[in-house]
């Protein structure tokens, strides 16, 4: 009887445990000790090389980092199926298309020509696949400290999260890359024609217009990088505020053909990182893991 009531005890002790969805103000920040370093990675091998530090109290197993591109590469964590059909809706600016010649993304270039809302436009574009966009969200999925932290306690809160990533993807962007031309939406005042170039608004006067096809702002991008190792003051010099658009523009379309290649993408792992801390914040007295998707939901504007 004894043994049973301290089995008992053990168990709940346990399970309280595993719901505490994030605990205290700092826990779970990746410390640059802990991510790689931006250009370190190999395309297509280095999928899930790294994590944020774990949640104080919270047991989170970290992806091997052993593995050169001469060893066994580290696993690549499967997309849930749902993700997968959720980003699998065509892309709306892929209505006429023909092959295009650019050296940079291969058969992934495409020239559309495409009308929405009333209004014609023409755009060039290097659009992921949903299987492609599906792992990025999955290996970034690992930036979001409070979600990474329920991934084996609560799989089923886990994939609603990676799910909501997802949803935001589509809202952004609906995974369309426009390497140069024109992108329709409605931002309010009815739809028109907006250009872009390398995957950023153009103009962009005042500098620290987002990058396709997750939004990205220059600050959120210098943010990781410095959680990464890098130098924050350089990076904001470099990419943001007046006379900078050139280079930002540069650098979406540089991260882009690195990723079209790769299990990860640095912009979607910048995002994460942004959007973890911030559900952190909300949860700094603790969250159950319901609590965290619901958090990262209102985080990502859903």
């Amino acid at each position: 009887m004894l043994a049973s009531l301290a089995s008992l005890l053990g168990y709940l002790v346990t399970m309280s445990a595993l719901a505490i969805g994030c605990t205290g103000d700092d826990a779970g920040h990746p410390r640059r000790s802990s991510l790689p370093a931006i250009g370190s990675h190999h395309a297509r091998s280095e999928a899930v090389s790294s994590a944020p530090a774990p949640l104080a109290g919270v047991s989170v197993p970290l992806p091997s980092t052993s593995a050169t591109p001469a060893e066994t590469p580290p696993q690549v964590r499967s997309a849930p199926s749902e993700l997968v059909k959720l980003l699998s809706t065509k892309p709306y600016v892929e209505e006429s298309c023909r092959p295009a010649d650019d050296a940079r993304f291969g058969a992934a270039a495409k020239r559309c020509r495409y009308e929405v809302m009333g209004v014609a436009a023409e755009v060039l574009v290097a659009n992921p696949d949903a299987e492609r966009v599906a792992r990025w969200i999955v290996d970034a999925a690992g930036y979001v400290a409070p979600l990474e932290a329920v991934r084996e306690s609560d799989p089923g809160a886990w994939q609603r999260g990676v799910v909501a990533l997802g949803r935001h993807v589509r809202q952004q962007s609906s995974r369309i890359f426009p390497i140069h031309g024109e992108i329709v939406e409605d931002l309010g005042a009815g739809p028109r024609a907006f250009r872009f170039d390398r995957g950023v608004v153009t103009p962009c006067d005042k500098g620290s217009c987002r990058c396709r096809i997750n939004s990205l702002t220059p600050g959120a991008f210098c943010a990781y990088l410095e959680a990464t190792g890098g130098d924050r003051a350089a990076c904001a010099a470099k990419y943001q505020g007046a006379g900078t658009a050139e280079a930002w523009r540069q650098a979406c379309v540089d991260n882009h053909v690195r990723a079209m290649n790769a299990d990860h993408n640095d912009h979607f792992r910048a995002k994460a990182l942004l959007v973890g801390r911030a559900v952190e914040k909300r949860c700094a007295r603790g969250c159950a893991p319901a609590l965290v998707v619901v958090h990262l939901e209102k985080e990502l504007g859903l």
